[in-house]
């Protein structure tokens, strides 16, 4: 070897040396800042919790740079949808203090942001907590955060409302490897449902917001606790109603009793006749949220997820919309891949839907398989247990909607109702809609 080769062995010798040690530093000086510094990773469902819990009950630091986000929501004080304005926990992260004692926050990058598995799933994205060995107690701070973010999610502590109305899309019916979505939360793919369509109050409360308050924002509730009160109601429908209040109040007693505390109800009748109106009006009113089926769009696991997922907002109602227009008896005729077995297995199967009222709507009930056909001597009980029939409005029905469209014009009463005779719902409340803007418009000129 000539005296140029021996210099470049040696050289590589050193090197190879000081990468050695430099590796042994790191590790000695990775466990010696691990003994005064405590870094810990938030993954999946905890994120959201964690980051509500600082940003409600600690203070953020004036310094350091700040990222902010839009969201598009429905505002309550001026009656539309806007874009909100909120303070998120960015990249380059948040400084929290509580009194004194100040803890890091901050999103997951690089290699840190790796997918890892979680409950079976393949996750990315994630938020790191950095403080000073001893001044929290991580296992503390995630129970407390988890226990108000419960709270929250059940009764919204006062701050908010429970009602909304959260659609639930699968992959369309094509096969998940010609249909993956993109998930900006987490950077990956998906395949499960989409996320909800609508203001979703526990991603709002994970950020801080600027211009207004939690309980400004949520649907609109314009009729104030009385939604219910708008309807035209025969007494059958008011019989349900009463059944939904003292079922959602009564889960003690069910338990007590080892009895599934969940209803199951069919609304059947021609379009029109209010069967969708009736579930808005009773969950804004009983404050349920509402999570709306697309069958037609949904796979097997895809249905079996949401269902779980819904679980964790009981109570709460579950709307399966024109349910023979996606199965004729047992067979998907909207050209889907859910199967009518696994749809039974979530209404009643092995995990019982306890907080669920489910509520099924059918133009057609003579295309229903018997297993949703109602409790009737031979059929299964426990899906449908009870079945409402939607029809023409009768004239007692027709006179309470008259009598509030047409509220400044009395002396048309009479005849409108009488008119309107056999009209659904939909039909009869146009009817008055038009006589009442001719009436306004010609008093307006």
């Amino acid at each position: 070897m000539n005296e140029y080769g021996w210099i470049i062995a040696g050289a590589a010798a050193v090197s190879g040396a000081l990468g050695m040690f430099w590796g042994y530093i790191k590790g000695f000086w990775s466990q010696l800042a691990s003994r005064v510094i405590v870094s810990i990773e938030l993954r999946g469902e905890l994120m959201d919790p964690v980051s509500t819990y600082l940003w409600r009950h600690y203070r953020t630091s004036t310094f350091g740079r700040r990222t902010y986000n839009g969201w598009l929501t429905f505002v309550r004080p001026v009656k539309r949808v806007q874009l909100t304005a909120m303070e998120i926990v960015g990249n380059t992260g948040r400084l929290f203090w509580k009194g004194w004692r100040p803890i890091w926050m901050a999103q997951l990058t690089g290699k840190e942001n790796e997918s890892v598995r979680v409950g079976g799933e393949w996750v990315s994205g994630g938020y790191k907590l950095v403080f000073v060995r001893g001044l929290f107690d991580s296992d503390k701070l995630i129970i407390d955060a988890l226990t108000e973010y419960n709270h929250l999610k059940m009764d919204c502590g006062g701050e908010t409302t429970r009602y909304k109305i959260t659609h639930v899309f699968g992959t369309d019916g094509k096969p998940a490897s010609l249909s993956l979505r993109a998930d900006s939360e987490n950077g990956c793919c998906s395949t499960g449902p989409s996320k909800d369509t609508v203001y979703d109050v526990a991603k709002i409360m994970s950020n801080r917001l600027l211009q207004w308050k939690l309980s400004d924002l949520g649907p609109s509730r314009v009729n104030h606790g009385n939604a219910l009160g708008q309807q035209a109601l025969d007494v059958t429908a008011q019989q349900t109603v009463e059944e939904a209040r003292r079922w959602k109040t009564s889960e003690d007693w069910y338990k007590s009793r080892g009895i599934p505390w969940r209803r199951g109800w069919r609304f059947q009748g021609p379009p029109g006749t209010g069967k969708t109106s009736l579930v808005r009006a009773l969950a804004e009113d009983l404050d349920l949220p509402v999570f709306v089926y697309d069958l037609a769009t949904l796979f097997n696991n895809e249905l079996q997820a949401a269902w779980q997922k819904m679980l964790a907002s009981v109570p709460c109602i579950a709307l399966i919309e024109d349910i023979d227009a996606v199965f004729d008896g047992r067979t998907n005729k909207a050209g889907g891949h859910l199967t009518f077995d696994c749809l039974l297995n979530c209404l009643d199967g092995v995990e019982r839907a306890d907080g669920v009222l489910l509520i099924v709507t059918t133009n057609d009930p003579a295309k229903l398989d018997s297993a949703l056909s109602g409790a009737s001597g031979k059929d299964r009980p426990g899906r449908i247990d009870r079945v409402l029939e939607f029809g023409s409005l009768d004239e007692a029905g027709r006179r309470q909607l008259c009598q509030r469209i047409l509220r400044e014009w009395p002396e048309n009463h009479d005849a409108v109702v009488q008119d309107g005779a056999g009209e659904t719902g939909a039909q009869f409340q146009e009817r008055c809609t038009q006589i009442a803007l001719t009436n306004y418009w010609s008093h307006d000129d």
